[in-house]
């Protein structure tokens, strides 16, 4: 199940990755993106509360050698979006590795059939929750909201 949970979280990183990098803003946006595009890339503090991970890490990927500061800090928040978004996937299958162990029918189907279907419908979820209005929105513009997804689906799988 380890591997195939690899597999999961490596497709569905990569499946909302890529649906990002393609929709990405080309540059400063509304909101708080030319804020917090200045404050990671010059080492500034942000308005309340700071954002300090986000400030370090958007120091960070404004090195990368691409394009623009203000779209490696859009790319950055796809990239913490995607890794949410995977996550989101691992709490799915694990969701449902634990929910079905309990129904008999589940527990009659062979463990191939019924993993694979886990990991469809782990990777269906975690496709709905990333591609969901709100979450890709933030997604694609620098936006602290990425990181956020990012934590809030790790707590749940630590859940």
């Amino acid at each position: 199940m380890k591997g195939k949970s690899v597999i999961l979280f490596a497709t569905s990183f990569l499946f909302s990755f890529i649906i990002y990098c393609f929709c990405l803003a080309p540059g400063v946006t509304f909101e708080d993106s030319g804020e917090l595009i200045t404050a990671a890339f010059s080492g500034g503090v942000p308005h309340e509360p700071g954002y300090p991970l986000f400030t370090i890490l958007g120091r960070l990927f404004a090195f990368l050698p691409i394009g623009h500061v203000a779209q490696r800090l859009n790319l950055m928040s796809a990239f913490f979006s995607a890794l949410g978004a995977g996550v989101i996937s691992l709490v799915a299958l694990e969701f449902l590795s634990i929910a079905g162990a309990g129904f008999k029918s589940v527990q009659k189907l062979s463990d191939n059939f019924r993993i694979g279907v886990f990991c469809i419908i782990a990777f269906s979820s975690s496709v709905l929750a990333g591609m969901g209005p709100s979450y890709f929105e933030q997604a694609v513009i620098t936006e602290v909201y990425g990181i956020n997804d990012l934590f809030a689906a790790l707590f749940f799988l630590l859940l």
